[in-house]
């Protein structure tokens, strides 16, 4: 069934949704999260390493998150490989890969290729349950990550997390506990129901981002 437009969650950034190349709008005067976080009872926990896993986190191939990859003609499965391969030469910890879970064309390739992957089953917070950290390419799991206290590596700049996340494997042991305060205050402004844009309170944000050499827009 359709979904009505009032419960649909919506976008809004200028020139770009990447979060490094597009421009969020942001109003200190309003403190959004405090208000997300008591409606939908958004927990935020201490950083801890409740494990001894590093998980990572796959995506979907041919998602948007990935395009980037793709403007570089490298194949996702490929940089998952690579990957992979990266983490076992700086940690001996285990990987636990975390498929995507609308995608199952991965797995098959990586069974050709590796002999000893240990795949999750568990459901996300299970994993981070016995997590030491999450990497990712930019899966929007890192958020959740994040929000749990697990460390979290990012491999690419336009991941949500990247502010309070780490961006190199060489970083999996080191302490990472930063303060997620502002980071919380301005995610909180990227998406907005469709039933708060029945008055002009986004769309004055939104114009308050825009260039002021471009075509007036009224």
């Amino acid at each position: 069934s359709l979904i009505p437009s009032g419960s649909k969650w919506f976008k809004f950034s200028w020139n770009h949704y990447f979060v490094d190349e597009g421009i969020y709008p942001y109003d200190d005067t309003y403190d959004r999260w405090t208000e997300l976080k008591n409606r939908y009872n958004i927990n935020v926990y201490d950083w801890c390493r409740r494990g001894d896993n590093i998980l990572l986190n796959c995506q979907k191939p041919g998602d948007s998150a990935l395009n980037r990859l793709t403007y570089n003609n490298i194949d996702y499965k490929e940089y998952i490989v690579d990957l992979i391969n990266k983490i076992k030469k700086v940690s001996d910890r285990p990987l636990v890969v975390r498929l995507h879970p609308k995608d199952n064309t991965l797995k098959k390739y990586l069974d050709t290729l590796f002999d000893n992957i240990t795949y999750s089953d568990k459901t996300l917070y299970e994993d981070l349950n016995r997590a030491w950290c999450v990497v990712t390419y930019n899966s929007t799991s890192c958020v959740e990550a994040s929000l749990y206290g697990t460390p979290t590596i990012v491999l690419d700049a336009s991941a949500v997390s990247i502010p309070v996340s780490q961006t190199s494997l060489e970083q999996i042991e080191d302490n990472w506990e930063p303060c997620r305060e502002q980071w919380l205050k301005r995610i909180a402004f990227m998406q907005w129901k469709g039933k708060e844009l029945h008055d002009e309170y986004v769309w004055r944000l939104l114009k308050a981002v825009m260039p002021t050499h471009g075509p007036k827009i009224n």
